[in-house]
């Protein structure tokens, strides 16, 4: 897998599941994919990082750009800090890469 995929691929079974590393930006002005910084996935999103109010957002703010429920997305590390791994299930290191980069193109 190359570098550029930024995250990497488990299949379990017939399960596939990606992890992606993310930097959560709350507080800002709109919800929305940033893009990559480094190894991270920027993702903004206007809640508060208080009562895991800004962990909801960044779970939807992944779900909408990735076209899938929220129930497919987990927050493996980082639930307290602005650094996070999601596991991102049903969906390749591959393709969760071409879904993120093209949400952040239309926004």
């Amino acid at each position: 897998m190359s570098r550029k995929e930024r995250g990497f691929v488990r299949i379990r079974g017939e399960m596939v599941s990606t992890q992606i590393n993310i930097k959560a930006q709350p507080g800002a002005r709109r919800d929305e994919i940033a893009g990559w910084r480094g190894e991270a996935l920027l993702v903004r999103v206007t809640a508060p990082p208080e009562g895991g109010k800004a962990n909801e957002a960044v779970v939807e703010t992944l779900a909408g750009a990735l076209a899938i429920a929220k129930s497919r997305i987990t927050i493996l590390r980082g639930a307290s800090s602005r650094q996070k791994v999601v596991q991102v299930d049903g969906l390749d290191a591959t393709e969760a890469r071409r879904r993120l980069d093209a949400a952040r193109h239309h926004v």
